[in-house]
């Protein structure tokens, strides 16, 4: 299984994507689980800058190089979460360099994910020297990213939540989209129940941080993700609206 962290910058995916790693590791029966560092990142600390346009393709390729050795290192068997993906790279040259060559093959790429989870915007903004540009950065890239998204087709799963309680959700989110009978699933959702108490347990699992099928506004998806949260702590009811359905 291929799994994919997107999100702009200061949004937790490589916290989380390491925190993924160690507790599907901890579960009995479980795969052999890699991450896949962050391409840009290792890109920008080997030279001290970040790229310049002529250089995101390679930055592109580069994703996928990643991608390929690590599965032959692993295995086919073998669960590879990735910190970000081309696309990444190619909604960065959009909004640095208004290039939308990239788009093509990114959209390619990210097909090849089975899951792609999407870092929602409730953590603080943290500095990290010259790799970020700040909130309104992270606004723009994020709407960015949205939109391409929708645009190919491709499904995600917004993923809110500090702490352990954000490992928990994704846990959730990734179990959602195994079969129902599956072993290993039902032992993640046993696994994710344990972390963190009254948070998100399985009928407020994926269906519920999953992409909005009407609008794909962020703020009206939190909305709805808090109001469910209190909703399960006041009453016990199926819940069978679909993100971003209600709220407006």
């Amino acid at each position: 299984m291929n799994i994919a962290l997107l999100g702009a910058e200061s949004s937790g995916k490589s916290s989380l994507a390491q925190a993924l790693v160690a507790e599907i590791r901890a579960i009995d029966g479980a795969p052999p689980v890699v991450w896949v560092p962050e391409t840009l990142r290792l890109w920008c600390e080997a030279r001290g800058r970040t790229p310049l346009r002529h250089e995101q393709a390679d930055i592109l390729q580069l994703h996928h190089t990643h991608m390929t050795e690590a599965r032959q290192q692993a295995g086919q068997d073998a669960w590879l979460i990735a910190d970000t993906t081309p696309l990444m790279t190619a909604v960065y040259s959009q909004h640095y360099f208004s290039d939308t060559s990239l788009y093509t093959h990114a959209w390619h790429a990210q097909r090849n994910f089975e899951v792609t989870l999407l870092m929602g915007l409730d953590l603080p903004w943290q500095a990290d020297g010259p790799w970020r540009d700040g909130p309104a950065t992270q606004q723009a890239v994020d709407n960015l990213l949205r939109t391409q998204l929708a645009h190919a087709g491709l499904g995600y799963t917004t993923i809110y939540g500090n702490g352990m309680g954000r490992t928990q959700a994704a846990l959730l989110a990734i179990a959602q989209t195994l079969p129902a009978s599956d072993v290993f699933g039902l032992a993640m959702k046993k696994r994710a129940a344990t972390l963190v108490p009254n948070g998100p347990d399985t009928e407020l699992g994926s269906k519920f941080f999953s992409q909005c099928e009407s609008c794909s506004d962020p703020e009206c998806e939190h909305t709805l993700f808090t109001r469910l949260l209190t909703q399960r702590r006041t009453a016990v009811r199926p819940l069978s609206m679909r993100a971003g359905s209600d709220g407006r």
